[in-house]
């Protein structure tokens, strides 16, 4: 199976992340609204950040044999969630060589 690209793996996630605030836009409509940090527009606005950082190239290229150490220490159970965690915590695009 060939690896996903980089920006594939970026598009993935900014597409998840718009989809999911869009799902909590509608749960809000139905249940009278939800509170917190969790809506359309901070989901959004998560999507338009990691693709900024991506289309400026802040990246931060790490060797292949550094990701099982990289999903242990962010928890994460693949490169999706590890990309996502990796940039919540640093601002940068994890991009493996």
């Amino acid at each position: 199976m060939k690896q996903p690209t980089t920006q594939q793996i970026v598009e993935k996630i900014a597409d998840d992340y718009r989809r999911a605030g869009k799902a909590l836009a509608h749960a809000a409509e139905r249940n009278g609204g939800m509170s917190g940090f969790m809506n359309q527009a901070n989901m959004d606005a998560d999507a338009e950040a990691i693709m900024a950082a991506y289309n400026a190239g802040n990246f931060e290229n790490v060797p292949a044999s550094d990701v099982d150490k990289l999903m242990e220490k962010y928890g994460s159970a693949d490169i999706y969630h590890l990309t996502a965690s990796y940039f919540t915590s640093t601002g940068k695009i994890l991009n493996v060589e």
